[in-house]
């Protein structure tokens, strides 16, 4: 079965290599370095992080053209708008293990197409960058005809902490942004007190620039539209087939568990899910969430003779179990046509509803049949269960297939003996939401 997961991993991943070229050309516009406006179609990624070239077609020609920061002051596609430009950015670690003791940002000097939040007499400028050490999002605001970036750093601090001058780190910020902002829009006296624990973050400025104009006669000459969060509700149920194992370690005292071969179970499984689509591109990401309701049931009979007594023990254990889960995974989907191809990884949290582990011992000896009964767990089983899962699947319209891997701590785990269930599941879901 993972050889067939792992199959279908590389299918995929060879369909989203080959339609990787696609393109989505969408109405819009660029401002050539001369300011003339020359409209067309732009191919739209719906960016993230801002975009180093864009593919534009003019309308009087089919001749596509890339353009690289400077080339051109500015595009704009798709309600977004970028301008061109050289700006300082800050490459400073944000990693806790990382951070230095200098409360400066460490800039360096890039050309970018930095997008616009909101434009007129006040102005705000996102760049998010694709800096695995320093933070993404780099604000700016237009200061005089000149870009400004806006401060705000992370560093360690030594703090005294006993009266033997002993010393202690601790994270500490440079949020000289406030006060950046605060001259910025002094013309506004009453926005001073939303300052007061204003955070760094695109949203977070957006709003104080809206207030902003609010307070005073002018109008923005552009308003980005908010990015909405897409929230996607269904159900979903299927069969999932469950294999267990147990490990007992060397030297335990004598366990039927340790030769024991446990049957598979095939049984249902379902639930609810809600998907929380992040705006940016394209929706192709997303944080999947789903409680649901699984099960199984497996069985074993182990036969041992006994040389001391001239005995046969015949142990026969069975396992019920029921959980409801939750589960939490980050899912990338592809268009491929009409279809979406979609993989997604995270963790399962179970909790026991039910459980059941009986062990029954038959012993024969010299014509005499002893059984006994017991559970098979002398130290009982956990009712939380941590499992880690991935899957593959396809999405069309509001249904969607997939199939998931799963592997668990199983019900027990202590000193001598552990297990691990491997669960393998072929899921069909219905989107409620349109």
């Amino acid at each position: 079965m993972n050889r067939l997961l792992l199959t279908v991993g590389l299918l995929v991943y060879a369909g989203l290599i080959n339609v990787s070229a696609q393109v989505d050309y969408r109405p819009g516009y660029v401002v050539s370095s001369q300011g003339d406006t020359v409209r067309g179609s732009i191919d739209y990624r719906n960016w993230l992080h801002n975009p180093g070239t864009i593919s534009f077609r003019p309308s009087t020609q089919g001749v596509d053209h890339t353009y690289k920061p400077l080339e051109i002051r500015a595009f704009g596609v798709a309600g977004d708008v970028y301008e061109s430009a050289i700006v300082q950015i800050d490459v400073s670690p944000t990693s806790v293990g990382e951070l230095s003791e200098n409360p400066e940002p460490q800039l360096v000097s890039d050309t970018a197409f930095i997008r616009a939040l909101i434009t007129g007499e006040k102005s705000l400028f996102l760049y998010h960058t694709s800096n695995q050490s320093g933070k993404n999002e780099q604000l700016y605001i237009r200061n005089n005809g000149q870009w400004e970036l806006l401060i705000y750093k992370k560093y360690l601090r030594k703090k005294t902490t006993d009266s033997r001058q002993n010393t202690q780190d601790f994270v500490a910020s440079n949020n000289r942004y406030v006060r950046q902002l605060a001259v910025y829009l002094q013309e506004c006296p009453s926005i001073q007190k939303k300052m007061h624990g204003l955070r760094y973050g695109g949203a977070n400025l957006e709003r104080l620039f809206r207030t902003y104009y609010q307070c005073t006669t002018a109008t923005p000459a552009y308003e980005k539209k908010p990015d909405k969060q897409l929230l996607e509700f269904g159900v979903l149920a299927g069969g999932v087939l469950t294999s267990i194992k147990f490990k007992v370690a060397d030297g335990t005292r004598y366990s039927p568990f340790a030769p024991a071969s446990f049957s598979n179970d095939f049984t249902f499984t379902g639930g609810l899910f809600l998907d929380i689509v992040r705006a940016r591109n394209n929706r192709k990401w997303s944080l999947n969430n789903e409680l649901v309701y699984t099960s199984f049931e497996s069985e074993t009979t182990n036969y041992t003779q006994i040389p001391t007594d001239f005995s046969h023990l015949y142990t026969r254990i069975n396992l019920e179990y029921s959980y409801l889960k939750l589960n939490t995974m980050v899912r990338f989907k592809y268009p491929v046509g009409k279809v979406y191809l979609f993989a997604n990884a995270g963790i399962s949290n179970g909790i026991m509803l039910s459980g059941s582990d009986r062990q029954t011992d038959v012993r024969k000896i010299s014509g005499t049949t002893t059984m006994t009964e017991s559970k098979a767990f002398d130290n009982g089983v956990e009712s939380y269960e941590l499992g880690f899962l991935g899957g593959l699947g396809a999405r069309y319209q509001r249904y969607a297939f997939e199939t998931r891997y799963e592997r668990t701590q199983g019900m027990i785990s202590y000193i001598g003996m552990g297990a691990r269930l491997s669960k393998v599941a072929f899921l069909l879901s219905y989107r409620l939401t349109k």
